[in-house]
């Protein structure tokens, strides 16, 4: 297999903005006899909806296509999810025309949780996955996707953060790190620009 396009992609995402999911959320602990606490819990399983694409949703996604420069697609809280995904379908599916599928590679820090998140939303929004985003079998080449995190720990179990990486590297970080513990409090302080910033500083490192 030639390699003729490596595509560096990053996501953000956030809780699921469903009425309907975050009612059920809620409703699991309406017998909770201390509010306080209640609201506590509701919160906590609200946010943990971000680390799955069953319920929590895209809010940024950034990519670069061999030197090129950074493209990002990206949302407010009330904005849609279905456009931001499409732009990165379109894209991919352009390259896909030009180099061929086959000869396509994704690189991501964490690849997997990339590689799945987008395959679910897309999956939910009823759009097409660009080519290669899914595994074709079984076998280890039929993944066209590198994960840097897998490649510096070399076990599927090492875990690095990419700041981390890039600080062992001597890459340059930058002063306004945002964790993806904090996107969703920076979506509501309204800092998309910040959230988009970040997600296209992780694609060049």
């Amino acid at each position: 297999k030639r390699i003729l396009a490596t595509v560096y992609v990053d996501v953000e995402t956030i809780p699921t903005m469903r009425p309907d999911v975050m009612a059920r959320i809620a409703a699991k602990h309406l017998d909770e006899k201390e509010p306080e606490k209640a609201r506590k819990k509701v919160d906590e399983e609200h946010r943990k909806t971000s680390l799955t694409g069953t319920f929590g949703e895209l809010a940024c996604i950034s990519w670069a296509i061999n030197d090129s420069p950074i493209t990002s697609s990206y949302r407010s809280l009330a904005g849609p999810e279905t456009p931001v995904l499409s732009a990165f379908t379109f894209a991919m599916d352009d390259l896909a025309d030009r180099v061929g599928s086959d000869n396509i590679l994704y690189v991501a820090h964490n690849a997997d949780f990339d590689r799945l998140f987008l395959t679910k939303r897309m999956t939910i929004h009823r759009l097409y996955g660009p080519p290669g985003l899914a595994p074709r079998g079984e076998k280890p080449w039929d993944l066209q996707w590198q994960c840097t995190m897998r490649t510096w720990c070399d076990t599927p179990q090492g875990r690095i953060s990419l700041a981390d990486l890039a600080l062992a590297l001597s890459l340059p970080v930058g002063k306004d790190d945002l964790p993806g513990s904090e996107v969703y409090d920076a979506m509501l302080r309204g800092e998309h620009e910040r959230v988009r910033m970040h997600c296209e500083r992780d694609v060049e490192l």
